[in-house]
């Protein structure tokens, strides 16, 4: 490949993930507003909390393939999830009923 193809590419996934993660905010901010409880909803606070479920999930199946590895498996089911969380003190604690 030329260089400037994979330059090209790298552009082209940078302006996909903002779309996605802009259609992830309008759609956090959305669920808000359905929320009777707020008047106005600024957009900086739905891309704030979208910026965090965000992280959360990607820290989730980082370490989901690390159980994955551990135990011989390749797929990523429910079940891993599950597993990962019990495992993990941090999203333990977080996710606590």
């Amino acid at each position: 490949m030329k260089p400037s193809n994979i330059n090209k590419r790298n552009i082209e996934n940078k302006e996909n993930k903002r779309k996605n993660f802009k259609k992830f905010s309008n759609f956090i901010k959305r669920k808000l507003k359905l929320d009777n409880r707020f008047e106005y909803i600024r957009r900086d606070v739905a891309t704030f909390f979208s910026g965090v479920l965000y992280y959360l999930i990607k820290e989730l199946f980082i370490i989901s393939i690390h159980t994955l590895v551990l135990n011989n498996k390749t797929t990523i089911t429910p079940r891993t999830i599950y597993l990962t969380i019990k495992s993990d003190e941090e999203f333990e604690n977080l996710l606590k009923k």
